[in-house]
């Protein structure tokens, strides 16, 4: 895998990239081997990403990671859109999609709970307020967030 510090830059080189050819920089992650990493990127635009869009930014990143030499090893690089039920990570993807639903998985439980699914009600201060269908208004520490996911009613939007 990649060390901590290695992937933080792969991280701003990405932002970089990404926002100087007018992307959303959603999010980066690796996987594989530690002798065949895997980097995952994904970006996004109001309008949807298309597979020219991900083609367009994969070869940009690469040239940057690679005049870099940041992995000394061969590595593949996967750029894509983040999905419909897309991850959540930072307090500013919580605002953009206040008023949606997402499912949330916390580090540590509040009031005995550690899964949460509901409405985004918004942001105070670096907390996010969900509207859970069983517990009611709960505050979450931005920290303290495992790993969040807006949650999509196929059934609901195909009806509608």
């Amino acid at each position: 895998m990649i060390g901590v510090d290695v992937m933080e830059r792969i991280r701003v080189i990405s932002r970089e990239t990404v926002e100087a050819t007018g992307f959303e920089f959603v999010h980066a992650e690796t996987a594989g081997s530690k002798k065949r990493p895997v980097i995952r990127i994904y970006i996004d635009k109001p309008e949807g990403i298309t597979l020219d869009d991900c083609a367009d930014a994969s070869r940009a990143i690469e040239q940057r990671l690679d005049a870099d030499d940041l992995i000394p090893s061969s590595y593949i690089l996967e750029v894509s859109s983040p999905g419909i039920e897309r991850g959540l990570y930072r307090i500013d993807d919580f605002k953009k999609f206040e008023g949606h639903s997402v499912r949330l998985k916390t580090i540590e439980k509040i009031n005995g709970k550690a899964s949460f699914t509901g409405l985004i009600g918004g942001v105070e201060g670096d907390s996010v307020v969900v509207f859970d269908r069983d517990s009611g208004r709960v505050v979450i520490d931005i920290g303290n967030i495992k790993q969040a996911n807006l949650k999509v009613d196929l059934g609901a939007s195909l009806k509608g």
